[in-house]
């Protein structure tokens, strides 16, 4: 049979179509493959949500995020507000999530009387937050001191680098977490030389308010861990909205009393302030993408680029 120039080329045409997408195709396969192995590699561990005991009896509910970074990874405690829980930090587009993603492990615990840590052993009926006095809120650094001592066994197996923890707090409860962190930065090495505190390196909060309950962070800062009157100070992150007035003036005030106590120079590369242009305010900070990148922005410039000299240790005892 006598062939066609048109037929000749369109037969040509249809076997060099084949001929060339064969490898495509191949190629494909092995890219989506080798994406897949990627993906699975760096896949995040599902929060898990467990209970701790604190020393004085509360079964403290925290949602635990671990990260897939091993002994680099930093770590961070979120501390809700009053009346609020951990929620205000948990699911998708939340501020663990949005850490974990960025290389962080995350602890959110439900304080003491908050969420679902209404029980502790020798107590009948639930804790209510309502009725707390002023010695009720301070027990709650015992919360952070228990999720503080479940990061340590993690570091201990190699889970995370306790030497980079920050910790975050919201609105009433932020005297709160600058009380522990000066606690925190106030124990030695034990007797057989293993470091017991000084793991905290950096505090963040969201529209903080300076006296509740009789707690007073104009009081806090006086230690010299905040104050920076030996020289060095924490790097402290505060973040509110301009549009509530008493929230501004009360940030405003906490800024000034830093940069005079710090001094100019010192205020300047370890107090970062913002009053954002937003009525968002508290936890509505932790849920917005711009606040979840200024709050890793910070950590990661006055925590993470001081990551070769705050290597991981183990805390096990010997």
């Amino acid at each position: 049979m006598k062939t066609t120039f048109p037929t000749f080329i369109c037969v040509f045409t249809l076997l060099l179509s084949v001929m060339v997408a064969m490898p495509a195709e191949s190629y494909c396969q092995n890219k989506q493959a080798s994406d897949k192995k990627k993906d699975d590699e760096e896949k995040l561990p599902e929060p898990e949500k467990t209970s701790l005991t604190t020393r004085d009896g509360v079964e403290l509910s925290v949602v635990w995020y671990a990260s897939n970074k091993g002994k680099k990874s930093p770590c961070i405690i979120l501390m809700h507000d009053y009346l609020r829980s951990g929620r205000d930090f948990t699911g998708d587009g939340g501020l663990a999530v949005a850490l974990q993603k960025k290389g962080f492990a995350v602890i959110v615990p439900d304080l003491r009387g908050h969420g679902a840590s209404k029980k502790q052993n020798g107590r009948d009926k639930d804790l209510e937050p309502k009725k707390f006095k002023k010695s009720d809120f301070l027990k709650m650094a015992e919360d952070i001191e228990t999720c503080k001592r479940y990061l340590v066994a993690q570091n201990n197996e190699g889970k995370l680098n306790i030497e980079l923890l920050s910790i975050l707090a919201v609105g009433k409860l932020s005297p709160i977490a600058i009380d522990w962190s000066v606690r925190d930065w106030s124990f030695g090495l034990s007797s057989k030389g293993m470091k017991q505190g000084k793991d905290v390196k950096s505090i963040l909060l969201l529209s903080p308010e300076k006296s509740f309950k009789g707690m007073s962070i104009m009081k806090s800062i006086k230690a010299p861990v905040i104050s920076g009157r030996m020289g060095r100070a924490l790097p402290i992150f505060v973040l509110t909205g301009e549009k509530n007035a008493s929230l501004k003036s009360q940030t405003r005030e906490l800024e000034k009393a830093l940069t005079r106590s710090r001094g100019s120079e010192l205020a300047k590369e370890s107090l970062t302030v913002t009053v954002g242009k937003t009525d968002i305010q508290g936890a509505g900070f932790a849920r917005s993408k711009k606040g979840q990148e200024l709050i890793h922005q910070f950590i990661n410039l006055k925590v993470l680029s001081e990551a070769d000299s705050l290597r991981w240790q183990n805390r096990a005892k010997k």
